[in-house]
């Protein structure tokens, strides 16, 4: 909780105080003038495992759950119904769901919103789904739902709003038009036994976000459909991939476990681009089949993705023509396995990025993945038969670590001879950053010879470029936002902000017009489980957070206010600030933060008092640095005679009045309270 002082002044003799009480508190640092406020669900009910968020170019919020549903958040005309229900059709067993939710980049002027989910095996079972069109079902509903994992697929569909009686657009529009339903990716194919999309054979690594290249195609992102369970190389036990290759969800050449985010013939693992009329992949692809645009090689931009649950194009970047195949640069979320957590950066199509031979920045191979002899007949072995017995080349001999050299790959059947590069032929594309543990992060260089290199935050290249920053670690990269220049502060206007969920920080990332990393700044720390970020055009952040339940916030600046000059009265002394704490309901309480910042004051004349009061359980913590009072406490509440709290006070003289705002509260909590107190 933040408390920003606006005008004081205080009679002889009086004992000012900031009072916060919370339970169960979470504790959010960030910079000077940032506030959280919670977003509420529209309905009044708690958020039911909200994941994203996005916001339109009309500052509309719009939040979606993993279950399958999208909610319209508007504090001034809340709507209790969600914008669309999809949950009879999601499947949310494990970390699967409704991942993805874009609008139309003429959003206002189309109505159209997209939809990137995972398909409940039981309503894949029962029903189809066709191109354009409601789904058809049979047999006797609920359709979903089993309760347990089975093989499925993921579905990208577009639907239209219902434009409000008397509107001349889409803005205000609060339902959708079910008979709009067209399905772009994962539709029931007339023939086929089932539908088609990016593979999912076990509870994650499944659809992930949706977002719009500068050139209005599409792009989406998909896991590699396998599981973190074992080194999948396929036929794996600890998936259902026997169940998707009988149900007609994925070729038998599709069977090769985290291997698919190699195979350019599948969705997994991959960025795809697409038409966001038709689903088709966009001529300007880097593997497009004019024959078949709905082929999976049609569709791919990017590949070798483990799991790549969010991303964001870089505002002006690209072009805005689809046929010179440049969407923007993409930076993408993308969690390591062992360890590493990565950033990855996409200036074109392309770009392989390494799952599952690499992990990380590191140069060093995966043995699990390594000694694989998986392969597809896209590369074929020019020595077979005479000398290989394999008529292709594995996809472990495929790839080469990046290099700043002319790029040969050996021929895994005979030393010193060399494979012709090809389209199955790919230099690897390091992470821009990565960090893991509690203090490693590092960026991608080159040695004096060429070779790849990885550097902490600090350590100078060769040439000279370094990545400015303070060191630290995490557990699962999310993905980011960029933010604008409309609102913030200089130093955070135009940046891009990633978050890690299992370090719950979301830092700043500065990069050079070359997409090249130059610094990392500290933003937020402690605000939770970080699961999707989305900044609005009016400069606010909109973050949702998980724990034991999912939460929505909105961080705002505000510029510190500058007093009028006739109300200081020099004389006056500054006062303190109280963070009140009484006993918490639990044996390990968390503590809730405070600050004060007097805006029109002289400096503190008399020593600060402070401590605890009352039987707290977990000890709190005041400071005054000159400028701003910091506090923070753990409590149940403050209420009757037996009040424990933390408090910070010092005594003032003079007469006046004093008046505080609560900017923020970051101790989301019933029984939470802030004030002013004043003993005479």
């Amino acid at each position: 909780m933040r408390v920003q002082v606006i005008r004081q002044f205080a009679r002889v003799g009086l004992w000012l105080a900031v009072l916060a009480v919370s339970g169960q508190a979470l504790a959010a640092t960030m910079p000077a003038g940032f506030s959280v406020m919670p977003v509420s669900r529209p309905d009044g009910a708690a958020w039911n495992d909200a994941v994203g968020v996005t916001v339109s170019a009309a500052n509309a919020t719009y939040v979606w759950e993993r279950a399958g549903r999208v909610w319209v958040v508007d504090a001034a005309h809340p709507h209790p119904r969600p914008l669309i229900d999809l949950s009879d059709e999601v499947g949310s067993v494990g970390e699967l769901g409704l991942t993805g939710f874009a609008l139309d980049p003429a959003f206002a002027r189309t109505g159209y919103v997209y939809l990137f989910y995972s398909v409940d095996p039981g309503h894949l079972a029962h029903c189809r789904s066709p191109a354009v069109g409601a789904p058809v079902c049979s047999g006797t509903p609920p359709y979903g739902h089993l309760g347990t994992f089975a093989a499925s697929t993921t579905r990208i569909v577009r639907y239209t709003l219902a434009k409000p009686s008397g509107s001349t657009d889409f803005r205000d529009a609060t339902t959708v038009d079910r008979s709009s339903r067209r399905v772009l990716l994962g539709e029931s194919v007339p023939g086929q036994a089932t539908a088609t999309g990016c593979v999912v054979t076990a509870a994650m690594h499944g659809a992930g976000s949706l977002a719009f290249g500068t050139d209005g195609t599409l792009l989406a992102s998909c896991g590699d459909g396998s599981t973190d369970a074992v080194d999948d190389v396929g036929h794996s036990p600890a998936t259902d991939a026997a169940g998707a290759v009988a149900g007609g969800l994925m070729a038998a050449a599709d069977d090769i476990g985290a291997f698919r985010a190699q195979r350019i013939d599948s969705l997994s693992g991959k960025v795809l681009r697409l038409d966001p009329a038709t689903g088709d992949g966009v001529a300007s692809n880097p593997f497009f089949v004019a024959k078949a645009p709905r082929a999976a090689r049609s569709r791919v931009w990017l590949l070798g993705l483990r799991n790549p649950e969010r991303f964001t194009v870089r505002p002006n970047s690209g072009s805005p023509s689809p046929a010179v195949g440049l969407p923007g640069t993409l930076y993408i979320g993308d969690p390591g396995r062992d360890g590493a957590q990565a950033l990855d950066v996409a200036r074109t199509g392309r770009l392989n990025f390494g799952w599952p031979l690499y992990d990380g920045i590191d140069g060093n191979r995966l043995a699990g993945f390594t000694g694989s002899s998986a392969t597809d007949s896209e590369v074929a072995n020019p020595l077979f038969p005479a000398t290989c017995a394999n008529p292709t080349v594995p996809f472990s001999a495929r790839l080469l670590d990046d290099t700043l050299h002319a790029p040969r790959w050996p021929n895994p059947c005979r030393a010193g001879t060399f494979l012709d590069a090809t389209d199955g032929l790919f230099i690897r594309t390091r992470p821009a950053l990565d960090w893991q543990g509690r203090s490693l992060a590092r960026w991608s260089a080159f040695d004096a010879a060429g070779a790849p290199l990885a550097l902490t935050l600090g350590e100078r290249a060769v040439n000279g470029a370094t990545v400015r920053g303070r060191l630290f670690g995490g557990s699962h990269s999310v993905g980011g936002a960029w933010t604008g220049s409309l609102g913030l502060p200089p130093a955070l206007a135009n940046l891009y902000v990633h978050a890690d969920a299992g370090a719950g920080w979301i830092r700043g990332f500065r990069f050079d017009g070359n997409d090249n990393p130059i610094e990392v700044v500290d933003f937020i720390e402690g605000l939770g489980a970080v699961r999707g970020i989305a900044a609005a055009p009016a400069g606010d952040l909109y973050v949702v957070t998980s724990g034991a339940t999912t939460a929505v916030h909105r961080v705002r600046y505000q510029a510190p206010a500058t007093p009028p000059a006739t109300a200081v009265q020099p004389a006056v002394a500054a006062p303190n600030a109280l963070v009140g704490a009484s006993p918490s309901a639990t044996a390990t309480p968390q503590l809730a933060a405070s600050t004060l910042r007097p805006l029109a004051a002289a400096a503190v004349a008399s020593p600060l008092n402070g401590g605890d009061i009352g039987a707290v359980t977990t000890a709190g913590t005041y400071a005054y640095d000159g400028t701003t009072f910091t506090l923070s406490g753990a409590s149940a509440d403050i209420y009757g005679g037996a009040d424990a709290f933390q408090f910070d006070s010092t005594p003032l003289t003079g007469d006046g009045s004093i008046t505080a705002l609560i900017a923020s509260d970051t101790a989301p909590n019933a029984w939470t309270k802030a004030g002013v107190m004043i003993r005479a």
